[in-house]
This record gives C-alpha cells, sequence and structure tokens, in this order.
C-alpha cells in the first residue's frame, strides 16, 4: 500500500484529536472550479505530484485535515477547501470536471 496514504488515512484518523480551528477571510467554494483549478495551476510545483487530463494528483503531505473540512496548502502562506479528494493507488487526487 502506498506509504503516502496510508499516513494520509491515520492523519485523518487523528483528526478528532487535533482541535484546531481554522478561519480564512477568502475561501475558494467548491462550485467555483475554475477559480480553484488557477490557484493549483498556479502553485503546481508547490502542491501537485502529476497533472493528468481527468485529475491533479496532490501531494498528500500539503493535505490538512480540520474541523471545517480537507485543505490543500498550495504555497506557503495559502491554503484553499478541497472540495472533494478522491484516492487510488496513485494517491489522493482531484478530479477535473469538464462544463459540457
Amino acid at each position: 500500500m502506498n506509504r503516502n496514504l496510508v499516513l494520509f488515512l491515520l492523519l485523518i484518523c487523528a483528526c478528532p484529536l487535533l482541535s484546531t480551528s481554522f478561519s480564512f477571510g477568502e475561501v475558494v467554494t467548491p462550485h467555483d472550479q475554475t477559480e480553484f483549478l488557477q490557484l493549483i495551476l498556479a502553485n503546481k510545483e508547490y502542491c501537485t505530484e502529476r497533472i493528468t487530463s481527468e485529475a491533479i494528483l496532490v501531494k498528500s503531505e500539503q493535505i490538512y485535515p480540520t474541523n471545517e473540512g480537507l485543505f490543500l496548502r498550495i504555497n506557503q502562506f495559502e491554503l484553499v477547501r478541497l472540495p472533494h479528494v478522491m484516492s487510488s493507488a496513485d494517491g489522493c487526487y482531484v478530479e477535473i470536471k469538464m462544463n459540457e
């Protein structure tokens, strides 16, 4: 099993033990995928492993679980809320849905 996936799952299990609360002035809403993708692509060296036509594989060490949901550290100073995270043998990823 992928070491990063195991660490991610352990981190999620430990989430109730972490009583940290984050508040952000600007939160990317899940329905605004264009802005979300632009933020990730602008910071892809910091927060992504690989980008395909269907998904963005994110670095698992940049995912932070909180009481308000999962956040991705896109650079040294910014976190964005992850609308939906999937996992596979390759790691954690965000699906890219093209509007038709």
